[in-house]
């Protein structure tokens, strides 16, 4: 072989070496893109869960606001009617007694 055959073949070899490293680094950056997209769109998700979830939760509190709010309110109510009974509920409670103690003894 002459020497421009061989040099020709080692170039060609460079060549060679340099299209595979390039492609390898072509690969490699397109894995880490795939890579990097993928985990965008599960931080996406992750994101869109999250909110949905505090979407939930505040309803919820809301709710359970409304809720102690009409419970509040029928406690006092039931204390009033209890504590302030009217005139004639008390007429009649008494009456009740007094009939139950008459008819049955103590």
């Amino acid at each position: 072989m002459s020497i421009r055959t061989i040099a020709a073949i080692k170039n060609a070899e460079e060549s060679a070496i340099t299209m595979v490293k390039e492609a390898q680094k072509e690969a490699d950056r397109q894995v880490d893109q795939v890579k990097k997209q993928k985990e965008e769109q599960q931080q996406k998700k992750m994101d869109e869960t999250l909110l949905l979830e505090q979407e939930i939760l505040l309803r919820a509190r809301e709710k359970a606001k409304i809720r102690c709010l009409e419970l509040e309110q029928e406690n006092q109510y039931n204390l009033e009617k209890y504590e302030n009974p009217s005139k004639n509920n008390v007429e009649k409670a008494v009456n009740l007694v007094v009939k139950r103690v008459l008819m049955y003894g103590n």
